[in-house]
């Protein structure tokens, strides 16, 4: 067994999914407006990530947002408005906020999230800050590799794949996400 998977702690969400539904877990996804969820998708693996075509790195950081806005999810835009030569505003998005988790579901998240770091599969990403969170994620065989982390001032998430989908070799025990990541936020 690998390292990774000693580590690992995922028997407990195929066992939530059982116990609150598909349906139900499913519901808690909407607000994020995944574009690739299909209606295979609802099975139990997918508490594990086993989702037919995924999410995209996008995606999944923007979901992760919401765990450093006390529940609540905006949408993010790499353009928040279009002004012409005078700055007169020709158009800007609206930014509305939903609640999604409550506040105190969203701290139970925080402190699982801080736990990875501290002393889970993401203690290669910890840093100096005063909050820092993440999740790990490895597909069979080491074919992708993703953190998705937040401090108090950023979400950011990293995604390792082949496109050969080949094993992605650890250079010196090492995992490059959790590097990347580390050091993007540095």
């Amino acid at each position: 067994m690998t390292t990774a998977f000693k580590h690992s702690y995922n028997t407990p969400a195929v066992r939530l999914l059982q116990q609150i539904g598909i349906e139900t877990a499913f519901s808690y996804l909407e607000p994020f407006s995944f574009s690739r969820i299909v209606s295979d998708d609802y099975v139990h693996s997918a508490a594990l990530g086993g989702l037919t075509y995924g999410v995209s790195p996008l995606e999944m950081t923007r979901a992760y947002t919401t765990f450093a806005n006390d529940g609540e999810y905006t949408p993010s835009y790499g353009i928040r408005a279009v002004k012409d030569e005078n700055g007169t505003l020709l158009y800007s998005w609206e930014l509305q906020s939903e609640r999604v988790w409550s506040q105190s579901t969203n701290q139970k998240m925080r402190s699982l999230l801080e736990e990875v770091i501290n002393s889970g599969t993401g203690r290669q990403a910890n840093l100096s800050a005063a909050y820092r969170g993440g999740k790990t994620g490895t597909t069979d065989e080491y074919r992708n590799l993703w953190f998705v982390g937040l401090t108090d001032q950023y979400t950011a998430g990293v995604w390792i794949g082949n496109d050969q989908n080949k094993s992605i070799e650890k250079v010196n025990n090492r995992s490059p996400h959790l590097d990347i990541w580390r050091e993007s936020l540095r």
